[in-house]
C-alpha cells in the first residue's frame, strides 16, 4: 500500500491540503524542509508522506479506492465508491441445493458507468444511493461482488413523494405512478429462463452463463382505466407472478390456474408504478409496470391534503 501511495506525490499533497487546512504553498515549503532534514535522501513523495504522518493524517483508504475507468478486465480486490443509477429486480435460484440470488445495478462515478452484479446480497438499495464496495472483481467488463465482497450504503438518496399521474396525460419516456382499475386481463405468456442468471433459454444450455437448470416465469398484459382514459400495461417476470399470485412454474403445469384467478382480479384498483413507452406493434402508448401496491386510504387522504396546500 505504501508503495502505491509513494507513486503519486501530487495526490498526497492534494489530500494533505484537503484534510489539514494548510495551503499548497505551506505544504510545499514543509516538504522542502523535510527533504533538507534528511539530507536530500527523501523523494518529494516520501517527504510528503512523512509530513502527512507528522500531521497524523491517514488517507490509505483513499488510495485503495479506484475509479470505474481504472478497472481492468480480470482485476481483483476492487474498492470504489459510486452512485446507483438503476436497480434491477433480484433473481432467485438454487445451486447445489442452496438458495442463491443475483441482482444487477448500474453505477456511476466521476469517471464513467458500469454494471455491478451483486451475488447473494440482501440489502435495501435504491436509485440515487451512494455506495461503497470492497473486495469486488471484474468479469466480462462488469464488476461482480461475490460472497467475499462487501457493500455499504454511504448515503441514502432522499425519497421524493411521487404525485399520481392521469392516464390521459401520460407521455412516452415518463416514469409515472397511476391509480387505476384493471378492466381486462389477457392470458399470460409462459417463458423459460435460466435459473442462474435469468436470461431467456431456448436450448438445454443457457447461452449467457452456461447453466443447465431452468425455470418458468410470466409476461402479463392488461388494460387499466383511471377515469380519464385507458392504457395497455405489461408486467414482466416476478411482477406478473406477484400480481397473479401464480408462479411461472405453476402456470406451466396448469393453465387453468389463470381462469381461477381471473374473476378475483378484474375490477381491482391498485397503484401502478412504471415507465411509459411506445408499443410499435399496437401503435399506442404502453405502461411497463415495475411495481404495484394496494390503495391506502390514509395515504391518499394525506396526498390530497398536500396537493391542496400546494395550490
Amino acid at each position: 500500500m505504501v508503495a502505491s501511495i509513494l507513486d503519486n506525490p501530487e495526490k498526497i499533497i492534494k489530500l494533505i491540503e484537503e484534510k489539514s487546512g494548510l495551503s499548497k504553498e505551506e505544504i510545499e515549503e514543509r516538504i522542502r524542509k523535510k527533504q533538507e532534514d534528511f539530507g536530500g535522501l527523501l523523494t518529494r513523495a516520501g517527504a510528503a508522506y512523512a509530513l502527512a504522518k507528522d500531521l497524523d493524517l491517514n488517507f490509505e483508504e483513499e488510495f485503495r479506492k479506484q475509479r470505474i475507468t481504472d478497472i481492468k478486465e480480470g482485476s481483483f480486490n476492487i474498492n470504489l465508491e459510486a452512485e446507483v443509477l438503476k436497480v434491477f429486480p433480484t433473481h432467485f435460484f438454487k445451486r447445489n441445493g442452496e438458495d442463491r440470488s443475483v441482482r444487477n445495478l448500474i453505477i456511476s462515478d466521476d469517471s464513467g458507468t458500469s454494471k455491478l452484479v451483486l451475488w447473494n446480497k440482501d440489502i435495501d438499495i435504491s436509485e440515487g444511493d451512494k455506495i461503497r464496495i470492497s473486495n469486488a472483481y471484474s468479469k466480462n467488463n462488469e464488476i461482480h461482488l461475490g460472497d467475499r465482497g462487501y457493500i455499504h450504503i454511504v448515503n441514502k438518496a432522499e425519497r421524493k413523494r411521487e404525485e399520481l399521474s392521469k392516464i390521459s396525460e401520460l407521455k412516452i419516456g415518463e416514469h409515472v405512478k397511476v391509480r387505476a382499475f384493471v378492466t381486462r386481463l389477457y392470458r399470460p405468456s409462459v417463458i423459460r429462463i435460466c435459473a442462474s442468471c435469468g436470461a431467456m433459454m431456448k436450448e438445454d444450455i443457457c447461452q449467457n452463463c452456461g447453466a443447465k437448470e431452468s425455470k418458468h416465469t410470466l409476461i402479463l398484459n392488461m388494460e387499466l382505466d383511471d377515469g380519464s382514459s385507458t392504457i395497455r400495461a405489461t408486467m414482466y417476470r416476478y411482477v406478473a407472478e406477484a400480481f397473479l399470485g401464480i408462479s411461472g412454474d405453476e402456470m406451466s403445469k396448469n393453465q387453468k390456474l389463470f381462469d381461477y384467478k381471473l374473476p378475483q382480479l378484474i375490477g381491482v384498483e391498485k397503484i401502478f408504478t412504471g415507465d411509459v413507452r411506445k408499443n410499435n406493434y399496437m401503435d399506442s402508448s404502453e405502461l411497463i409496470v415495475r411495481s404495484f401496491e394496494d390503495v391506502n386510504v390514509d395515504k391518499e387522504i394525506e396526498r390530497l391534503i398536500l396537493c391542496q396546500e400546494k395550490e
